[in-house]
Formats: structure tokens, C-alpha cells, sequence
């Protein structure tokens, strides 16, 4: 970052502390950096807006400046805004420290929707292309746990142990110890389901009358968000059992409300995907290894 841009950050933030009641500045390193701490901190504060309009400017004025360009693309309140600053860095930057940054973060993003393909994809890269970036080790363990996820066992097994082969973090090892039990948990529940071939856990019908998936197929304002349907029950009880056995084997089930003329309706469901075909495969994937059936609906992500 050059001094002329330092001292304009400076400037900004001092005219803030005027404006606005908040506890701290940006701090500079004496490269002229910005703390990723205290920025993650600053979403907390009352000051975001303020702070994510400032940033904004001057990454408009050093559009070259990767730093700028990745805490302003780390505020933007918009996720698709925020994956293609991220992207931006990634292309146009990639020797910058930032770079592998972005590419945790495009990661982290994915991992969040249950898009454990293309997570695996970005931690994968992240740490061929930066095995020395300081996020290498939990890069490293999330791309583990997104073929966990995935049901490849095998590959995530290996990766597991060359993680532990490693010096690295407790915490990491801590969380790489208890992923090894639950693989080892996951792997005996598929070898008893094609032993015993026991009924598998079904998506209750519906009655035809309720015209299935219409409140789920709303459109959203600006694109349609797919998900994965794998239970629906009249009793919500029923509905919070399958949502926690889905969430102890780390997917991020959630339950959805849909009302009909004469009945409520709890539909668990799993994922968010910006294709349907990426969420079909996200539901063969669940049906080959729990024997769940499926359907695909559409989310309204807007409030």
C-alpha cells in the first residue's frame, strides 16, 4: 500500500472517530497493512456501514491494491458481491498474501452452503498453490471434511492422516481426532445398511391436494436457490429428529414451514446450490450413502 493511500485511510478513519461513536481505529503494520482482526471485529460495531462505504471508495481509487480490494470484498453484506471480489483477487493477484485469503474464503463460502464439491475443490488448490499461507492447516482440515461429507471416505482418510503427520495447531488436531470417529461412525453404517439392506429413511408424502413445492418454489429477486428436500412430516418433533441425525453427521439440515389449506407441514431439508443439477447430485450422494429418498425445491433466500 503506498503512503499516499496509508494516509487517506488514516484520514477516513480519524473523520469516522468524529462522526461516529466507535472504540478503535484501523492499525497500520509498519508495511502500512490493515488487521484482518480488527476489521472482522468492526462487523460487530455500529460503524460497518460507515466503515464498508469508506472502503469501497478507496478501492476505487487503488483499484490495484489487493488489500483494499479483500477487506472491502470481507464487509460487502452482499455473498455473490463478495465471491466475485474474491474471485477478482484470485485472477489478478495471485502472488498477493491475499490472494490465499480470497481463496479460504470462496472455500469457507461453499462449505457454508453445503457445496462440499466445490469447497473441496478451493481448499484443494488453497493448499497446492499456498502451502505456506497461514490458513494452509485449516484449509487443509476443511477439505478433508468436505469429502467426508461427501462420502469419500477413502480420500478423506488419507488427508486426515497427513494432516496429523504435521505439526500443526491443537485445535486442528483436535478436530481432525474427532472427524476420524465419526468417519470410522459413518463407514460401519454404511457397511450395516448394504448388509441389512434395512428400510431407509423416506420423505413422507404429501397429499396431493397440498400441490407439492410451490411454497418452496418462489422465486428469488435475482436468481433461483436449490436445495435438498429429504423429509416432510405433519409433527415437528418428527421433522427436529431427522434435522439433528442429519446435523451429528455435519450436514447443515434445516427445517422449513409450509402450510397448506388444512395442515402445516415441517420439510427438512439440506443445501443451498446455485444449479439443480449440482443440487441432484448432492442428493444422490445422501440417497447412495443413507438410503434417504429426495426431491429438489427452490429456496427464496430473501428475507
Amino acid at each position: 500500500m503506498c503512503p499516499g493511500m496509508v494516509r487517506t485511510v488514516k484520514t477516513v478513519f480519524r473523520s469516522l472517530l468524529i462522526s461516529i461513536p466507535i472504540l478503535f481505529l484501523f492499525p497500520f503494520s509498519s508495511q502500512g497493512q490493515i488487521t484482518e482482526k480488527k476489521v472482522l471485529d468492526l462487523l460487530t460495531s455500529r460503524s460497518t456501514g460507515a466503515i464498508r462505504a469508506e472502503l469501497h471508495k478507496l478501492a476505487q481509487r487503488w483499484p490495484d491494491s489487493p488489500e483494499l480490494l479483500y477487506f472491502t470484498a470481507l464487509l460487502d453484506s452482499s455473498g455473490e458481491n463478495a465471491r466475485t471480489q474474491f474471485e477478482h483477487i484470485l485472477a489478478s493477484f495471485p502472488a498477493s498474501p491475499f490472494a490465499a485469503k480470497a481463496l479460504f474464503r470462496l472455500g469457507q463460502m461453499d462449505f457454508a452452503r453445503g457445496n462440499y464439491i466445490r469447497a473441496a475443490e478451493a481448499f484443494g488448490k488453497l493448499v497446492d498453490r499456498y502451502p505456506h499461507a497461514a490458513v494452509r492447516n485449516e484449509a487443509e482440515y476443511l477439505q478433508a471434511r468436505s469429502h467426508l461429507l461427501l462420502g469419500e471416505y477413502n480420500t478423506a482418510l488419507l488427508l486426515y492422516q497427513k494432516l496429523l503427520s504435521r505439526h500443526v495447531p491443537e485445535t486442528v488436531r483436535q478436530r481432525t481426532q474427532d472427524d476420524l470417529g465419526l468417519l470410522a461412525q459413518m463407514k460401519a453404517e454404511q457397511q450395516e445398511r448394504a448388509v441389512s439392506r434395512e428400510k431407509p429413511i423416506a420423505s413422507k408424502e404429501e397429499p396431493r391436494a397440498e400441490k407439492p413445492g410451490r411454497a418452496m418454489e418462489r422465486v428469488a429477486d435475482k436468481r433461483d436457490i436449490f436445495t435438498v428436500q429429504v423429509g416432510s412430516y405433519g409433527v415437528r418433533a418428527n421433522a427436529e429428529s431427522q434435522k439433528k441425525w442429519f446435523r451429528l453427521r455435519g450436514y447443515p439440515a434445516e427445517i422449513v414451514e409450509y402450510r397448506t389449506r388444512n395442515r402445516l407441514f415441517y420439510r427438512v431439508v439440506i443445501g443451498k446450490f446455485d444449479e439443480r443439477e449440482e443440487a441432484r447430485r448432492a442428493g444422490e450422494r445422501l440417497r447412495r450413502l443413507f438410503e434417504v429418498n429426495f426431491r429438489i425445491a427452490k429456496l427464496d433466500e430473501t428475507p
